[in-house]
């Protein structure tokens, strides 16, 4: 089977990239021209760039033979039990893990990706589902 990779929402990372730019010059210039320190301004910038970064590097959903990886949790694919889709966005569970991939973080050009991505784990699913039934 083929890797199939969904990267992030180039839309997210443009934003935390701003924001966390204008976050950094507005801390840094007040450190320097104001009467008042703001170190949270600086602290929250660099923390918009570190996502913005973290969206570009890494892809939101992965899944091979093997597992999914929703950014960095992972779920084995055999241990799936159920998944679910719902106003655009699909739940997987597995025992007592639940997790959610948001079809608005997605990349416009990965929505069919994700559409094959839940039909794999659906049949995937059902098979398992109609061998313990026999």
């Amino acid at each position: 089977m083929e890797k199939i990779v969904i990267t992030y929402r180039n839309k997210l990372m443009r934003r935390s990239a701003l924001y966390g730019s204008a976050f950094v010059v507005i801390g840094i210039a007040s450190m320097f021209f104001g009467t008042m320190s703001m170190h949270f301004f600086t602290a929250m910038g660099l923390f918009h760039v570190a996502t913005a970064i973290y969206y570009s590097k890494y892809p939101y959903v992965t899944l091979d033979d093997r597992q999914v990886m929703i950014g960095w949790r992972k779920i084995q694919r055999d241990t799936i039990t159920q998944i679910r889709q719902f106003a655009g966005d699909i739940t997987i569970s597995s025992g007592k893990k639940e997790f959610t991939i948001n079809r608005e973080m997605a990349e416009d050009s990965s929505r069919p990706d994700l559409e094959r991505l839940y039909g794999i784990l659906a049949d995937r699913i059902e098979s398992n589902t109609v061998t313990q039934k026999l």
